[in-house]
């Protein structure tokens, strides 16, 4: 199987890095769009991220950089989309060529504010068919990716002969990639693993063992299964990689930036005080809050979920909160 000789990254936060780092060194060529324009010089000039992965040199001779969306769109034939979701509508502000015809994949793990998931809101707004929309997605941290350590990802999509094409960017020797056609079900993961993984941060932070967090975990697992089960008609093995590894590594892993917001709310920082001490956007903290009002819709019952919107959106005491949930558990 081929793979795609050229490939668009939209975005510049870390994992955009580093996934124009393994389509790189993949021998693909990368047209890269960097909105900023001194990130852009600077990486132009320097072969490197000023912000993100700033240890990793690129290879500039395979990578261009543009700072105009429409040349990198209309010149590759598959573009990812790696920033975060809630800055999505404003990234395409510029985009002014049709996109209905391109195949676009996610590597976006939250929402988009009043669409919900990315693909669907490229389907409806854009006309993208479904047939030409995946996710890109697993238990894959930025920073290991960047030092070449051994990651498994996962490509949802429903058209196997692009993810077959796209696998081959994407495997090298550290970088392992399965193909499941659940791309609702995969997408769904990557948004709530970061509210579950707030949670878990938040319970870490109020001081509990290792004994009750590992069952806190399994709780979170429990619910995010039963919300998959009921909105993913295509639903894959909840306890492969893309969906339990991913649940794991965002609820346990020190790169985690949901985990060190609820850390630092269960330590009694306020919410606004926590946000203001990332230096990164934690998805989880957008996320809750449609996803709060999507629950009710579909009628599911998912009280973390509930709990971390209480608590982060409405304020609510964290410690009453979930000593009421751990009262019905008991």
């Amino acid at each position: 199987m081929s793979k795609f000789s050229k490939v668009g990254v939209i975005g510049s936060g870390s994992w955009a890095t580093a996934l124009v780092k393994i389509f790189s060194e993949n021998d693909t060529e990368v047209l890269w769009f960097v909105k900023n324009p001194s990130n852009l010089k600077f990486i132009k000039s320097q072969n490197k991220n000023p912000k993100y992965l700033t240890n990793i040199k690129l290879d500039l001779d395979k990578i261009s950089v543009y700072d105009d969306i429409n040349f990198v769109v209309n010149n590759c034939e598959v573009f990812i989309l790696a920033i975060p979701s809630q800055y999505l509508e404003e990234s395409f502000i510029g985009l002014n060529i049709p996109i209905s015809k391109k195949i676009i994949f996610s590597g976006i793990k939250g929402i988009v504010p009043e669409h919900f998931l990315v693909t669907e809101y490229l389907n409806k707004k854009y006309k993208v068919p479904i047939n030409q929309l995946g996710v890109i997605s697993g238990p894959c941290h930025a920073e290991e990716v960047a030092i070449k350590k051994l990651s498994f990802l996962t490509l949802g999509c429903s058209e196997l002969k692009i993810a077959k094409k796209i696998k081959e960017n994407l495997t090298c020797s550290y970088i392992s990639v399965e193909i499941s056609s659940d791309r609702i079900g995969i997408e769904l993961t990557g948004i709530l693993k970061n509210i579950y993984s707030i949670a878990i941060g938040m319970v870490n932070g109020l001081g509990y063992g290792d004994n009750f967090t590992s069952t806190f975990f399994s709780f979170c697992y429990q619910e995010m299964k039963n919300i998959i089960h009921v909105m993913s008609e295509n639903c894959g093995d909840i306890n492969e990689s893309v969906y339990l590894g991913d649940l794991l590594v965002t609820s346990y892993s020190s790169f985690s930036r949901n985990r060190k917001l609820g850390i630092m709310i269960g330590e009694g920082l306020s919410v606004s005080a926590a946000k203001n001490k990332m230096t990164m956007i934690a998805e989880g903290y957008y996320s809750s809050k449609f996803f709060k009002n999507k629950i009710i819709s579909a009628s599911i019952d998912a009280p973390i979920i509930n709990l971390v919107y209480n608590v982060i959106h409405e304020k609510k005491p964290l410690k009453i909160y979930l000593q009421n949930y751990i009262n019905q558990k008991i």
